[in-house]
């Protein structure tokens, strides 16, 4: 069936994904448009996914890694974050 396990998904068609979903059948695979009702929380989860895997490749088991997260979750890194968010807070 290709390198995509068999399920039902939901997820932003990415050019990483439709790499994948080229190797698979094509009646395997349904597509639609993305609700603008519901697009805050299909890319909050697709936002959620990507800063949890830099997040983890940043990591380590040591001090650094700690340090190396916290610096990738500060505000700063995000022109879009700010003390509006809550997010000013992190140092």
């Amino acid at each position: 069936m290709g390198d995509v396990p068999a399920g039902l998904y939901e997820h932003l068609l990415t050019e990483r994904l439709d790499s994948r979903l080229k190797r698979t059948a094509p009646d395997a695979t349904e597509f639609g448009t993305l609700d603008p009702s519901d697009a805050h929380e299909v890319l909050t989860r697709h936002i959620t996914d990507l800063t949890s895997q830099a997040l983890r490749m940043a990591g380590g088991s040591d001090q650094a890694g700690i340090v190396r997260q916290v610096e990738l979750a500060k505000p700063d890194r995000c022109r879009y974050c700010g003390s509006r968010t809550g997010g000013g807070d992190i140092r």
